[in-house]
């Protein structure tokens, strides 16, 4: 597939950065930087086979102006990993131009990998690149590598790994020591995943890097270090118990059900849909949510009733080409559970719940649900959800919102509190032969405005 060059305007920089090049056989994964005219700093990853002169992208690192990065893999994957693409840069492009990005034509030293000690338990072994590690006085440049007997699971990301490198210094009198970059591959030695650290610091080394130090700080030259042997390529089967992200296209309720609600939040549970009168009048609902106004985004969503009575509801929305879903566990489709959104590592889970809503819905009367949940994007951090609702004083017919609706509604007026302090405005319809809460859209400068709900289909 064809990238393309990025605008002119907005780039005032991109150069490929040696150092981090991991060579793996033929094909060496680069990290190529984009430095941007606002300030912001990009990185993409790339593998070149240099035997065959083909490029893959691996993954990107996106720096948003709120100060937060975004990891892309392949083209349009936010946050989650898929495999690698073919790249082929513009013509135009200065990666299709510029002789000093075709990273098969630089100098890179090739590895030579000496094994550093025997297998352990697990039989994972440990190596150092002696081509690629000096020693400096005291100091130990080096480059290591653990390389896994089965291959994992890295949960933030999905991604695979059979092989982590590390570029650390050490120092030999005093056991200390800073990584400035780690790299994950898989067994075909594609990068998966990687961290530069920007400001590394000195520290103590941890255990396992102590005990590689302490046989390579005896030797005085690293070049001629021979170990117990070269590195053998060998089958690697995955481990067992890996973790898995959420199957999002089908709404499998599998992976966030790994996270357990504690018994206060399963007692309020209980009490709103403790019985089967309680439960939602389908068994799965989906339609279309087109955004207000001409133009405007649109959101898939499914909705299954599970077995004790809750809904999970995923929304896709695409964001440009890039996917993005969100996942919840809620009561009535209303009141947050668990949720697990592609742009989150874990989930956010609830750890204490409030809540009044219940079904049958009354007319003019007031409902509300606050709850604190875990924050799934940053990682021990709660957060605080809310929502205030006040029934209107008739019903409608069903079928003003959609034809494949029947029975009656009645909206609701309501001032959510998604976890930024924020009070924002949402109106509900609730479906009353359904049982189920619907957004149909907010309210601004006094006016409501409301989404259209096509492609209904509701599932018995």
């Amino acid at each position: 597939m064809a990238i393309p060059a990025p605008a002119p305007a907005q780039v005032k920089s991109i150069e490929w950065i040696p150092e981090n090049s991991v060579q793996m056989g033929d094909s060496i994964n680069a990290l190529i930087r984009i430095s941007m005219a606002g300030g912001e700093t990009n990185e993409m990853w790339l593998n070149a086979d240099c035997r065959t002169q083909k490029k893959s992208l691996l993954m990107m690192d996106v720096h948003l102006n709120t100060g937060t990065v975004l990891r892309a893999y392949s083209v349009n994957s936010i946050s989650r990993y898929a495999p690698a693409v073919p790249f082929e840069p513009d013509a135009s492009s200065p990666l299709g131009q510029d002789p000093k990005l075709d990273i098969c034509r630089q100098h890179l030293t090739a590895p030579r990998w000496a094994e550093i000690s025997a297998a352990n338990e697990q039989g994972d072994r440990q190596f150092v690149d002696v081509n690629n590690s000096v020693r400096e006085g005291k100091m130990l440049k080096v480059r290591l590598a653990t390389d896994y007997a089965k291959t994992y699971i890295k949960e933030q990301y999905g991604a695979p790994y059979s092989v982590k490198i590390k570029d650390v210094v050490m120092n030999c009198e005093n056991g200390q020591g800073m990584t400035k970059a780690s790299y994950s591959l898989d067994n075909h030695g594609l990068l998966t995943d990687a961290n530069v650290v920007a400001d590394p610091v000195f520290s103590t080394l941890p255990p396992e890097v102590a005990d590689v130090a302490k046989p390579l700080c005896e030797v005085k030259d690293l070049k001629q270090y021979q170990g117990k042997g070269p590195w053998i390529a060998r089958d690697k089967p995955l481990a067992d118990n890996q973790p898995s992200l959420p199957d999002y296209e089908h709404n499998d309720p599998t992976q966030l059900q790994r996270f357990s609600l504690p018994d206060t939040v399963i007692k309020v549970m209980k009490n709103a849909v403790g019985s089967a009168d309680q439960h939602p009048a389908f068994s799965r609902l989906t339609y279309t949510q087109q955004w207000v106004g001409e133009g405007g985004n649109s959101s898939d969503i499914i909705i299954d009733r599970q077995p004790d009575g809750t809904t999970l509801s995923l929304s896709k929305l695409l964001i440009g080409n890039a996917p993005l879903y969100m996942q919840d566990q809620r009561l009535f489709n209303m009141v947050d559970l668990r949720g697990w959104d592609s742009f989150s590592p874990a989930p956010d889970i609830s750890r204490s719940l409030d809540n009044s809503f219940e079904v049958p819905v009354k007319a003019a009367t007031e409902y509300q649900w606050h709850g604190v949940l875990t924050n799934g994007r940053k990682a021990g951090e709660e957060q605080e959800k809310s929502e205030v609702c006040r029934t209107e004083d008739r019903w409608h017919d069903a079928t003003e919102l959609n034809k494949a609706f029947s029975g009656r509604y009645i909206e609701l007026t309501c001032t959510d509190d998604r976890g930024d302090k924020r009070p924002m405005s949402s109106d509900y319809a609730y479906l009353e032969n359904l049982r189920i809460f619907l957004r149909i859209g907010f309210h601004e400068n006094g006016e409501k405005k409301r989404f259209t709900l096509t492609d209904v289909v509701v599932t018995p």
